[in-house]
């Protein structure tokens, strides 16, 4: 006879750690498929929706999330700024420059050497307090800093790539 035990929390005898860190409650996974010349471009020097994201419901609304992205970053024109950043249910100020107030945490590329068609793969992790238990949609947004800089996400038909999510119980 087969036993299951389940539970709501678990939490260390000490108790939960400042800050947080009791334990990994779930992860989601969403794999990009390299896509060659059909991966999302964008010459905007606004952030807009690549159509890729990774959806989780929080256990707990005290828990922490962790957002990963991995992704190739291709930029049509060298000496120009190719951004990439982590949206929350598609909200927020996604204009202007620097880092815009919609935009939970992003990261750029610059190509220095001459001629067009620079490439290269980008990682980083955001740790977000959504304070909720309802849905929250992370998607992976680009920008350029030129409108003659075209950036595509993924442009290559030999690189995929990944955007995650995993909970964290507080």
């Amino acid at each position: 006879m087969a036993s299951e035990l389940r539970v709501d929390k678990i939490v260390p005898t000490a108790g939960a750690p400042t800050g947080g860190g009791g334990g990994i409650v779930q992860v989601v996974y969403t794999h990009i498929a390299a896509a060659g010349s059909s991966g999302y471009s964008n010459n905007s020097t606004t952030y807009n929706d690549t159509g890729h994201d990774v959806l989780i419901t929080p256990k707990f609304a005290t828990s922490k999330i962790l957002v990963s992205v991995g992704v190739q970053i291709y930029a049509t024109n060298s000496a120009h700024h190719s951004y990439v950043g982590i949206v929350r249910n598609d909200s927020g100020d996604l204009s202007g420059s620097g880092h815009p107030s919609g935009v939970l945490h992003h990261t750029s590329c610059l190509w220095e050497s001459s001629g067009p068609g620079q490439a290269g793969n980008v990682s980083f992790q955001y740790l977000d307090s959504p304070s909720t238990t309802s849905q929250v949609k992370y998607s992976i947004y680009i920008k350029s800093d030129n409108a003659s800089n075209t950036v595509y996400i993924n442009g290559s038909s030999y690189s995929d790539g990944y955007i995650s999510a995993m909970e964290f119980s507080a």
